[in-house]
């Protein structure tokens, strides 16, 4: 099966996601000497997957480069109820435990743990400038917010800015570190925050299914599988592939 991009995915209608997540779901059922994929039974701090921990050490070798930072702005037209907002962005970030998560040095090696927070919201109000000026100076702004570094040892790895451009314009810039989101994911983020949201503006939470599965699962159940014989096959595997390439 072709991989396809984030960009890609994001594009996929609710009903190709999930075709495609059906795919990827048996193609992993073949995977050689592969362990089952459960909850952890313990909530305490937990291994990175190796995708996070290739990210974290990009981070750490150029630290502040906003390379992997995932920033996407929505023009939302029509009244806002902004604490409505707000809430729905915290009912996601208890939800999704790698958006609240933080990455910590110990003396066993890397670990992520989750912390309790809120979701940070910058809100800027431009509607006192000319209106000549307000697109530019919501482009300065959304630049700004989208290259801002995240710090990956301090949670949550996501943040908001919320411009005002009139009072029924506004514009919602959400960016996430990659090591805590993807293409798939941020599909997922914005179709749960739209539900969140209509459920706030009725006073309730959000009724939705439980998540059977969180990343601190996965990334546990990789660690088991990729190891011994398993491991050691795919590392000889791409040693021999790689083995005439220059040092560089």
């Amino acid at each position: 099966m072709a991989e396809l991009t984030d960009q890609q995915i994001v594009r996929l209608s609710p009903e190709k996601r999930l075709l495609l997540e059906r795919l990827a779901s048996a193609r992993h059922e073949s995977l050689p000497g592969k362990a089952q994929l459960t909850r952890r039974t313990t909530q305490g701090p937990c291994a990175l997957s190796f995708a996070q921990e290739r990210l974290w050490l990009i981070d750490r070798l150029q630290p502040g480069n906003p390379l992997y930072n995932m920033s996407e702005a929505w023009q939302l037209a029509g009244p806002l109820q902004v604490d409505a907002l707000k809430q729905a962005l915290n009912d996601l970030l208890e939800r999704q435990d790698a958006l609240r998560s933080r990455i910590l040095e110990t003396e066993n090696g890397l670990v992520q743990t989750t912390a309790s927070i809120d979701f940070p919201v910058e809100e800027v109000d431009l509607t006192s400038l000319p209106e000549t000026r307000r697109g530019a100076e919501c482009s300065a702004h959304l630049e700004l917010a989208a290259q801002r570094a995240f710090d990956l040892a301090v949670p949550p790895l996501a943040r908001a800015v919320l411009l005002r451009l009139r009072d029924d314009e506004h514009v919602l810039l959400i960016s996430m570190h990659h090591i805590a989101s993807d293409g798939w994911s941020r599909a997922v983020f914005w179709r749960e925050l739209a539900q969140a949201y209509t459920g706030r503006m009725q006073g309730q939470a959000p009724d939705w299914t439980p998540v059977p599965i969180q990343y601190s699962d996965y990334s546990e159940w990789q660690r088991r599988w990729l190891s011994g014989e398993v491991l050691d096959g795919q590392l000889t595997y791409w040693r021999e592939r790689l083995r005439d390439l220059s040092p560089l």
